[in-house]
């Protein structure tokens, strides 16, 4: 904030010549220095990898794990979401504002293709019997066994 600070003049006979012997050979020596050192760490690093860390393209179809549930019940994975686009080590989904990192999701088929595999099962197999929830069991267990405790011998 304020004004700027008051820098004096630089007189035009004080700027270094780079042209001059001294300074020339200085600064090629420097740079002929910073070049063998370059090469020296090329030599040794790594070529940079260009293979992503995941097998997802845009337009894939994915779930997202949940990392944070209330309860032991809710579900693990939300979605499925498209994927919009990708880096080697995140995706971005349609619909959520933020990356996603690719380890964090799980590839799913879409769902018209979901869709079109329920309607052309056989319905034989849409027919499952479902089980009576175990708090209902229990329920039964405890009462046979107050009945049983209840009469008199």
């Amino acid at each position: 904030m304020g004004i700027a600070k008051r820098l004096p003049a630089i007189p035009t006979n004080a700027l270094v010549n780079i042209t001059d012997g001294m300074v020339l050979d200085y600064c090629k020596g420097l740079a002929d220095v910073v070049r063998s050192f370059s090469q020296q760490v090329q030599g040794v690093t790594l070529p940079p990898i260009h293979d992503p860390g995941h097998n997802l393209r845009t337009g894939d179809w994915v779930v997202i794990k949940k990392h944070i549930r209330k309860t032991c019940l809710e579900q693990r994975w939300k979605g499925p979401y498209q994927v919009v686009l990708t880096t080697t080590t995140a995706v971005k989904c349609a619909g959520l504002p933020n990356w996603i990192h690719a380890s964090h999701t799980k590839r799913v088929v879409s769902p018209q293709e979901h869709e079109e595999v329920l309607l052309s099962a056989p319905t034989a197999a849409k027919q499952v019997a479902i089980p009576e929830p175990e708090h209902k069991l229990i329920l039964k267990l405890i009462l046979s066994w107050w009945k049983m405790v209840q009469s008199p011998l």
